[in-house]
């Protein structure tokens, strides 16, 4: 395991009890919880790997469409749940992968 996986999962081990102890008394929503683990890995670099659910469009900033996509049951790489779905702007990249 690489440096910035360590990173990742340890900041991910002490959100997670975090969050089990704030649901045990009733302070978060699930919804909330997602928000707060994906807070936590702001910056740091690790893999995740997800399912693509959908594609669609948005109105960029100079009126212009812009394609999407949704990935829906984000994991990371122990296969821990991340967060239910993830909408990405298609650019380059995702565009070359002709999906």
């Amino acid at each position: 395991m690489g440096k910035y996986q360590n990173e990742a999962s340890g900041a991910l081990k002490a959100m997670r009890e975090q969050i089990r102890e704030e649901r045990r008394r009733g302070q978060l929503s699930h919804w909330k919880t997602m928000r707060r683990a994906l807070k936590s890995l702001e910056g740091v670099r690790t893999a995740f790997h997800g399912t693509v659910a959908q594609f669609g469009m948005k109105s960029g900033y100079s009126g212009r469409y812009l394609p999407t996509l949704m990935l829906k049951d984000v994991m990371d790489s122990a296969g821990n749940l991340v967060t239910d779905h993830l909408w990405f702007l298609v650019g380059k990249q995702l565009a070359a992968l002709h999906l």
